[in-house]
């Protein structure tokens, strides 16, 4: 409340005290529906690569006990091969009102592995889904409108190349998502770019931080230490693959699952985690 409202409170209250609770009614009302559009409302998002998904019943279980305790309202998912049974899974696991976006269809050669996004339609609504096309895999952008307060949004989904030998096949991917959101972030909708990059190398961290640069946008995951798990010479390691990048500055961002429980080193064995639901961890942003 301003200090010309809080005078003029004081005011009313000293000439007449019983209007003075009808104004003040009002002018809380009003308070309140200006803080229902706000443009700053909270932003809570996730991403999660989910290995071939559905590998078995028990993974498909245990991601969406995994989604369940992220308690975020959007989640870009990846490596699902059965966009039609990940959509009928998030009814019965999350309810009726969460839906999974995927865009049109593509030709993938051999490689059935979609990118979508997981979300709860009482909090948004999907007005707009398309696919860019990159060096490969394309992007996928979905437009959403909040049900109540905040801007739009604009999401953008990605699976980059996997590989220590396909770092420039990364970078070529980066450029050609570059160009598409440089022309998004003129707008005044949020901008959240997340997903699986594949940053196997300080040379991809590298291209990443040029990417944040040339598009304006917050690399909100760049401190992450850890986001999934791998066995090179039968010795779990782990290294940071999948990331978040926003429009404003986030307030969190965290490495989920077992890179949260387990840790970036957990041993000899990789957590169960690993060989039952995915060889990556969930990670959640919020802004």
């Amino acid at each position: 409340m301003t200090r010309s409202l809080l005078s003029l409170t004081a005011h009313l209250i000293r000439l007449r005290p019983r209007a003075a609770l009808f104004g003040l009614a009002g002018m809380f009302a009003t308070a309140l529906l200006a803080m229902s559009s706000c443009p700053n409302a909270r932003v809570e998002v996730a991403t999660f690569n989910i290995r071939d998904f559905p590998e078995s019943e028990a993974q498909v279980g245990g991601a969406f006990a995994a989604i369940t305790e992220l308690e975020v309202p959007l989640v870009a998912v990846e490596e699902i091969t059965d966009p039609q049974l990940f959509n009928q899974a998030a009814r019965r696991y999350l309810g009726p009102t969460w839906r999974a976006e995927f865009g049109p269809s593509h030709t993938a050669g051999r490689d059935r592995r979609r990118v979508g996004l997981l979300y709860d339609s009482a909090h948004y609504t999907a007005t707009k889904a398309r696919l860019h096309p990159l060096p490969g895999r394309p992007a996928l952008e979905v437009q959403l409108k909040p049900a109540g307060r905040g801007s739009p949004l604009r999401v953008f989904v990605v699976h980059l190349k996997s590989g220590g030998d396909f770092i420039e096949r990364r970078a070529k991917q980066l450029r050609a998502l570059t160009a598409v959101v440089q022309q998004a972030v003129t707008g005044d909708d949020r901008i959240i770019v997340l997903g699986d990059f594949n940053s196997t190398s300080q040379t991809d961290r590298k291209n990443l931080a040029s990417f944040a640069t040339s598009t304006g946008l917050i690399w909100a995951s760049e401190d992450l230490a850890c986001t999934a798990y791998w066995k090179p010479g039968g010795r779990c390691t782990s290294s940071a693959l999948d990331h978040v990048f926003t429009s404003r500055s986030p307030a969190t961002a965290t490495a989920r699952g077992p890179c949260e429980t387990e840790g970036c080193n957990p041993g000899e064995s990789c957590p169960v985690f690993f060989d039952v639901v995915s060889d990556h961890c969930p990670i959640t942003a919020s802004f």
